[in-house]
């Protein structure tokens, strides 16, 4: 397996269904990566990744491509299991607003 992944692997009842269903709640777009990274998120300009490690320690986060910054998810000790698409999506809206608007500070 070369780990390739494609828009036929993301289905909301599938492996990456949480961030589906949390990208639609966004409306943005989800992109396929690669079956072991997953999916990525394109939302108000900036490339959301979903991951599980923080320098190398198991923290779930987002990691913010664009802003190239870690936005570990509060509360969540356990995995993705525990968090839902709706808890996801405000998570990812309020941490891309505070980073926007930390940008526009800094104009």
């Amino acid at each position: 397996m070369t780990g390739e992944m494609s828009r036929a692997d993301l289905t909301e009842d599938g492996e990456w269904g949480l961030f589906v269903h949390t990208a639609k709640l966004l409306k943005c777009e989800i992109r396929p990566f690669d079956v072991y990274q997953g999916p990525y998120l394109l939302y108000k300009d900036h490339t959301l990744w979903f991951s599980n490690t923080i320098n190398g320690e198991w923290e779930h986060c987002i990691y913010d491509d664009t802003a190239e910054k870690v936005c570990p998810l509060p509360n969540n000790p356990y995995g993705y299991q525990t968090i839902t698409a709706e808890e996801l999506a405000a998570f990812i809206r309020k941490a891309v607003g505070d980073l926007i608007k930390s940008e526009r500070r800094a104009r």
